[in-house]
């Protein structure tokens, strides 16, 4: 396994040098052309931006702010099903890998999933911390490679962060990401065009506990509660103080008649994986359809882990 993992990033990073030579000739090529053209170049730039700005303007006098985000719906989720009785739990993660123990337990104790987007240099740094992720079932997506706001990056640059993160996260966990948390919530069309390029959905956020900033356990706590609501995605990051908060908040949910479960799950978003049915759309190495001994845990009508199946779990009760 760790020696297939080893190979799997020696191809990435390969290929991400092979990325950055083109890049910076493409750059060379560029800073050779004439004035002229650089100028033209300069002009185009922003009668396009303009032009843009014009259109956003002539959508917000016709429908309001919302005819503006009406653009996005398709895109980008601020929050998930409200017919449900769900919530989903959102870890952004580049650091804190020592607090991820503790938030796995709590969460295995609780019976509770979650969504984990991972940033790719962390990711290349801690495999192991990566996969014990996946192995509990929990949910991986993106959150870039080096952690760049996305509104200030163009169309190249956005692809690049995306792409990247992809390429190494598939490497170590067997499967691509499909959703991606834009670093720092900063995201523009560019940013927009590359996920749809890569076939992914854009996932903000309609709680913040901004524990990153505030390490105080109990304003965590009150964040990730007060007023929660089906549908909700509450940001958090590993952290000491949130790791302390989280058995509480769990509780919480679960006195108000709410089940934390994926982001893919809350949005409804039907994750594409050659591992398992494609009903369950569960994490990919939840489902371990390999022959081994683990085998006579899943249920032979999905293919699911007995205590993963959300479709069939009357069946798949019966193999446990």
């Amino acid at each position: 396994m760790c020696g297939a993992i080893s190979a799997a990033k020696a191809r990435f990073h390969n290929m991400r040098a092979q990325g950055i030579r083109c890049d910076m000739k493409e750059r060379k090529r560029s800073e050779k052309a004439p004035l002229k053209v650089r100028r033209f170049r300069r002009v185009s730039n922003v009668l396009i931006v303009c032009t843009l700005v014009a259109l956003v303007a002539v959508t917000m006098g016709v429908g309001g702010a919302g005819g503006v985000l009406a653009m996005n719906r398709e895109d980008v989720y601020y929050s998930g099903r409200t017919d449900t009785s769900s919530v989903a739990v959102m870890i952004n993660v580049y650091w804190g890998e020592e607090y991820l123990p503790q938030i796995l337990q709590t969460l295995e104790e609780a019976g509770a999933k979650a969504t984990f987007f991972i940033g790719g240099s962390w990711a290349d740094d801690h495999n192991g911390e990566l996969l014990s992720i996946v192995r509990a079932g929990h949910e991986v997506g993106s959150h870039g490679y080096f952690h760049k706001d996305g509104d200030k990056l163009d169309l190249q640059g956005n692809l690049r962060e995306v792409r990247s993160a992809n390429a190494l996260l598939q490497a170590i966990t067997g499967e691509k990401p499909q959703l991606f948390a834009p670093p720092s919530g900063a995201y523009g069309e560019d940013t927009l065009q590359a996920c749809r390029q890569e076939g992914m959905k854009v996932i903000m956020w309609s709680k913040d506990t901004i524990d990153w900033r505030d390490k105080d356990e109990e304003l965590v706590y009150a964040r990730a509660t007060d007023g929660v609501k089906a549908g909700d995605l509450i940001l958090m990051h590993p952290t000491a103080h949130t790791a302390n908060a989280l058995p509480r908040i769990l509780r919480a949910y679960e006195r108000a008649g709410l089940k934390a479960v994926t982001v893919s799950e809350l949005v409804d978003i039907k994750i594409q994986c050659m591992f398992y049915a494609l009903a369950c759309a569960q994490a990919p190495l939840a489902c371990r359809r390999r022959g081994d001994k683990a085998a006579r845990l899943f249920c032979s009508a999905c293919g699911q882990s007995a205590a993963m199946c959300r479709r069939c779990r009357a069946k798949c009760a019966a193999h446990i």
